[in-house]
C-alpha cells in the first residue's frame, strides 16, 4: 500500500461528491481509476472507501498537472484534515 497524501482540505460538490486536497501529481501514480483505499484518521481510527481517481482540466493549467480524489459515498465529517489516505 502507498500513501497517496494527507488531507489538507475537502470539498463537498453537490450531486457528485466530496473532493479532497492535495492530489499526487500524474506522474507518481497510475489513473484515472477507481481504487479501494484506507483512511487513516487524525484520531486514530481508520475506514475502508472507494475513491475516484480522474483528471480534471482546471483553468488556467497548473505547471503539473495533478489527479482529483473523489469521493462519491463520503461527506467531509468522513475526512477530517489530517486524514491520510492509502491505497
Amino acid at each position: 500500500m502507498e500513501k497517496l497524501t494527507t488531507v489538507t482540505e475537502t470539498f463537498q460538490i453537490s450531486g457528485w461528491g466530496l473532493v479532497v486536497v492535495p492530489s499526487p501529481f500524474v506522474g507518481s501514480y497510475s489513473g484515472p481509476d477507481e481504487r479501494s483505499v484506507v483512511l487513516r484518521r487524525p484520531d486514530g481510527s481508520s475506514k475502508e472507501a472507494i475513491v475516484h481517481v480522474q483528471y480534471v482540466f482546471p483553468k488556467p493549467t497548473p505547471k503539473v498537472p495533478t489527479w482529483e480524489l473523489m469521493f462519491r459515498d463520503l461527506a467531509k465529517e468522513d475526512v477530517p484534515i489530517g486524514t491520510e489516505i492509502w491505497g
